[in-house]
Formats: structure tokens, C-alpha cells, sequence
């Protein structure tokens, strides 16, 4: 049935005259009648008469009006609530971070997303970079903030390169420095991520001491960076983590920078390779913006 028509039709049944109504609706008096008289042939009823010089509605019409006007007011809820999904300012989107994102720019980009679109459900989930790979691929997450490189066809947007900072126990004899040169841990034991979970990164480290002229001696592999920054406050040895997590290390240890070499952990946002849902474009706009006010990041353009 014609949505304009059962407009009409309820316009006729809230106003006094046949004129109140087409200003109204912003039609001629002719046209409203037109369009009643449509109406009828579509009903297959008689919709309106007349009284004397005034048009008045039948009952069968009067009750196709009041059911009309609460089906089109769905209709106007329902187009309301799904342009704002199309907007990405309602529905659901599903996020994965790690624990070293959430610190450095996913909780940023959240909290910026959630701002503008307080409508907009979340479903938030802490994965490591392999298991959000996983996920992105099976469907069961929309984006993920992770460590890159990841070894499967997805959309990778590279936000910054966070540089890592050693975390030793608060008595090493290098914790009084304010920046440490590499070579200086070449006695200490380190306690780094496990291989396993970050190649890339892992091999940068051991390439790194090496050209420092030492190789590093692993007491531990252990995760999450929290974890391996407890173990070095607890005198394992020392840590290597990101610059947002080192800034506030455990009781009992010290975050310093190296100064002569720069080791830092890749950040990405990375989504199934299908076009955009609006929701999914802000998200990456507002992580490139978060990415651009970090001043000691390294942005990734």
C-alpha cells in the first residue's frame, strides 16, 4: 500500500477541514482528494463522502487511520534507526586489542568512538595478535588492533611504531642512568616475549644485542609485557616493553631508554578485507587522528 496515501489518510482524520490538511501535507485540496479517492481503489472500501459541502471520513476509514498512524510512525523509527547504523552512529561493532594497543591508542580511539556515537553497542575483547587473526578471518571480530606483520589476507592499516623501553629491577647498577645504552645489560639476563607470539620483534631484539656486540642471555619468555615486567622488578632480569606500559612499571623496578639503538613494537588496525561499514571507516579515522597526537610515537603513514 502507498505510504503517501495512509499519510493523507491520517492527515484528513487529525485535521478540521480538507484545507488544514492539505496545508499540512502541502498539497492542493484537489490532490488531497485524489489521493483519498487512490486510496479507495486500493482498500477496496469507501474511504471518505460528503456532508453537505464538508468531506467526512467513513469508520472503516477513521480505523485504517488510527492503525495507519501508528505503522507509519514505526516506519519513521525504523528509517531513523537505520540510517544512524548506516552513519556508524548505531548497531554493533566487535573489537579486539592487545594489552600493549589498549595502552598506547586503542583505549584513545575507543573512548573518541564511544563519544561520538553513544549509540553504537561495542564488544570488546582482549586477543593477542594470532588469535585476533583468527577471529578476523572466522567472522567472529570486526577490526583488531594488533602487533603487524600477520601472515593472512586481511586489510591492514599501520597506525604507529611505539618504541620499547628497558624495565630492570630498581638496584640494577644501570637503574641510576636516565637513558641506557644496550651494551650495558649485555651481564643481565633478559626476560623477553615469547618467540612464538612475535617473531619479528623477537628476532630484532636478538639482532639488536648482537650488533651491540653481545648475545643476549634468555632467563625467561613469558606473557603478557606485564608479566615479564613483574619478573624484572623481581630481579629475573630485564624487560623489553612498550614505551605506554613501561611508563608505569612495577613496584621495585625502573623503565629507562635506550639511547643507542631504536627497537620499537608495530601497532595496526586490521579488518576483513570487504568493503566498509561506516562504523568501521570511523573507527580507522579516529585511530589514525589518535595516532597523530602520541608525540613519541613514530606515526606510520
Amino acid at each position: 500500500m502507498d505510504l503517501r496515501r495512509l499519510e493523507v489518510l491520517v492527515a484528513v482524520a487529525e485535521s478540521a477541514t480538507l484545507a488544514e490538511a492539505a496545508r499540512r501535507l502541502g498539497m492542493t485540496q484537489p490532490g488531497v482528494s485524489q489521493a483519498l479517492k487512490a486510496l479507495e481503489a486500493e482498500a477496496g472500501f469507501l474511504v471518505a463522502r460528503k456532508n453537505g459541502r464538508k468531506l467526512e471520513l467513513t469508520p472503516a476509514a477513521r480505523r485504517l487511520a488510527a492503525d495507519a498512524a501508528t505503522a507509519l510512525h514505526c516506519v519513521a523509527v525504523s528509517i531513523d534507526a537505520s540510517r544512524a547504523i548506516s552513519e556508524g552512529k548505531a548497531g554493533l561493532i566487535r573489537i579486539a586489542f592487545t594489552p600493549s594497543t589498549l595502552a598506547a591508542i586503542a583505549g584513545e580511539t575507543l573512548r573518541a568512538l564511544r563519544a561520538e556515537a553513544p549509540s553504537l553497542a561495542f564488544e570488546l575483547f582482549e586477543m593477542p595478535t594470532n588469535d585476533q587473526v583468527a577471529a578476523l578471518l572466522d567472522g567472529r571480530i570486526d577490526a583488531g588492533f594488533l602487533h603487524p606483520p600477520v601472515d593472512a589476507d586481511l586489510e591492514l592499516v599501520p597506525l604507529l611504531d611505539e618504541p620499547l623501553l628497558a624495565v630492570l629491577p630498581a638496584d640494577h647498577p644501570a637503574a641510576g642512568l636516565d637513558r641506557l645504552p644496550l651494551q650495558i645489560l649485555r651481564d643481565t639476563p633478559f626476560v623477553l616475549y615469547p618467540r612464538t607470539r612475535g617473531p619479528v620483534l623477537y628476532d630484532r631484539i636478538i639482532a639488536a644485542c648482537e650488533a651491540a656486540g653481545f648475545a643476549p642471555r634468555i632467563a625467561e619468555s613469558v606473557l603478557p609485557w606485564h608479566a615479564a615486567m613483574a619478573l624484572a622488578a623481581m630481579g629475573f632480569g630485564v624487560a623489553l616493553a612498550p614505551e605506554r606500559l613501561a611508563d608505569s612499571p612495577p613496584r621495585g623496578a625502573v623503565a629507562r631508554p635506550l639511547h643507542d639503538v631504536r627497537l620499537t613494537v608495530p601497532h595496526a588496525l586490521a579488518m576483513p578485507r570487504r568493503r566498509r561499514v561506516s562504523a568501521e571507516a570511523r573507527l580507522v579515522e579516529l585511530a589514525r587522528a589518535t595516532a597523530r597526537l602520541l608525540p613519541s610515537m613514530q606515526l606510520v603513514e
